[in-house]
């Protein structure tokens, strides 16, 4: 067989794999992805191990999920979706403009959020997040607008991953609510140090004409610029670029 048709027939098994994972079900124990695409256990095991340390799997225990190479390539296509990035770019040049600050816009993929946008700020000194970096929902203001208003997002699954990434990050269920409810009370999300001691972030959903959330848009900065009186005052110009940005998608005001 040639080199070319074995390299078609290698990478069509891993497509089966993948192809084996659906958003009803996101996770698989090996044997059940052997008996899905009939192949001998030596070569799915090869095949699994290869695709997990190349990061298209993710092993959790003793199954496997979509890993975060694929959420980002995902996450690439859902920012392309009806002129989501041409779009938010005016909104976020703006929100930069008006606050000085970093702005980022986020979409979700599952129980993570990457980077889709951004307009850096001119200041010498920014918050670096690049576009596509993949990144948990649990930890930073963007995450907390998927779990505060995503209604498509099972939020006990998403919390059920959150683990301290800093001494800030909150992991407990009592504290969550609280802060559940104060995020849909305020209409927006603020972070200090969750995810890196020494960022903080503030961010606003943004709808589609259905009111369904499709990203997250906001501002991220050292904490020695953005804290919490800061926050504050700039979180108006955060929510009036989200809702400005979900008009330009058709939604109502």
């Amino acid at each position: 067989m040639a080199a070319s048709s074995e390299r078609i027939l290698v990478l069509g098994k891993a497509r089966d794999l993948l192809d084996c994972f659906s958003p009803a079900e996101p996770e698989l124990g090996f044997g059940e992805l052997r008996r899905r695409t009939h192949l001998p256990p030596s070569t799915c095991s090869r095949l699994v191990s290869s695709l997990t340390e190349l990061g298209f799997l993710e092993r959790r225990g003793e199954s496997y999920r979509p890993g975060a190479r694929l959420v980002r390539w995902s996450a690439a296509r859902l920012a392309s979706a009806p002129g989501l990035q041409e779009l938010a770019r005016r909104r976020l040049e703006e929100l930069r403009d008006e606050t000085g600050e970093t702005s980022r816009l986020y979409v979700r993929d599952g129980l993570l959020r990457v980077c889709v946008a951004a307009a850096e700020t001119r200041r010498p000194v920014g918050r670096a997040v690049r576009v596509g970096e993949v990144l948990p929902l649990y930890a930073g203001a963007a995450g907390k607008v998927f779990l505060a208003f995503d209604e498509m997002l099972d939020v006990p699954e998403a919390l059920s991953q959150a683990r301290p990434m800093t001494a800030a990050t909150i992991t407990e269920d009592g504290a969550w609510e609280q802060e559940l409810r104060r995020i849909r009370r305020a209409g927006y999300a603020a972070s200090f140090g969750e995810r890196e001691g020494e960022t903080a972030a503030v961010a606003a959903p943004v709808r589609d004409p259905t009111g369904r959330v499709v990203a997250a848009l906001g501002i991220g900065a050292p904490r020695y610029r953005l804290g919490p009186r800061t926050a504050a005052r700039l979180a108006p110009l955060v929510v009036e670029a989200a809702e400005s940005l979900s008009s330009d998608l058709g939604a109502n005001r």
